[in-house]
């Protein structure tokens, strides 16, 4: 059974670039982590084998990751920095 979102993660819009920082860094903090190109829908837990978003939750993150790529940074960089993976090569 998917759960709800967490309550960090229900926010927005977002209006920074810092705002967008904090909501990646929740969504990674939360075990909730995904690639923004692909459809929240269709993410499924490799434990469970179900669904990690609630319907109910689709269009707040939907509207989220939209605005990620409203500010001067790469959310995708960011991310992946997050991960622990290194940028500079």
């Amino acid at each position: 059974m998917t759960k709800r979102l967490p309550d960090e993660l229900r926010v927005g819009p977002l209006r920074t670039a810092d705002e967008a920082r904090k909501w990646i860094k929740a969504l990674h903090d939360a075990d909730l982590m995904f690639h923004f190109d692909d459809d929240p829908a269709e993410i499924i837990s490799i434990e469970t084998d179900q669904r990690i978003f609630h319907d109910d939750d689709l269009v707040l993150i939907r509207a989220r990751v939209a605005e990620l790529f409203d500010f001067d940074f790469c959310p995708f960089e960011y991310t992946l920095a997050l991960m622990g993976h290194n940028m500079e090569n």
